[in-house]
């Protein structure tokens, strides 16, 4: 599986719960995004301590959001080359409701929900590239 992740700050545990029960209806932890053919990936809130990221990078986080109090939206997507546009969609969806920052498996780089709108401000990078990888498909 492949898997993305959105840092939120300062966000209740509970709101983002709702915010995902109106983006995501009919379900609870863990979410599922769907596309045409079904489910594409699983979505699961933890504590971002909890997120496995470097303790040096969860401080940078922490730094950049200005903020000790990091929610972790996990997306771990089951079909790489479909539903790239359906999980750039989503992450978009939440940055914007709640700010925080994101991150692909392909890359370094922490995506804001500007960025994501626009990848011409970081040298035309796209978040989740997944359809443009060779021998994709169900893992």
């Amino acid at each position: 599986m492949d898997t993305a992740i959105v840092i939120i700050r300062d966000a209740e545990t509970e709101a983002l719960q709702g915010h995902l029960a109106l983006a995501l209806p009919g379900q609870s932890d863990p979410w599922l995004i769907r596309a045409m053919d079904g489910p594409i990936a699983f979505v699961n809130l933890v504590p971002a301590g909890s997120a496995d990221l470097e303790p040096q990078e969860l401080n940078e986080l922490k730094r950049r959001l200005t903020s000790e109090q990091l929610l972790a939206v996990l997306i771990d997507v089951r079909i790489r080359n479909l539903g790239c546009s359906e999980v750039r969609s989503f992450v978009a969806n939440v940055l914007e409701h709640f700010g925080g920052l994101a991150s692909d498996d392909l890359h370094e780089h922490w995506w804001t929900a500007e960025e994501l709108k626009n990848p011409s401000l970081i040298g035309g990078r796209i978040f989740w590239p997944h359809e443009a990888r060779q021998g994709g498909g169900v893992e």
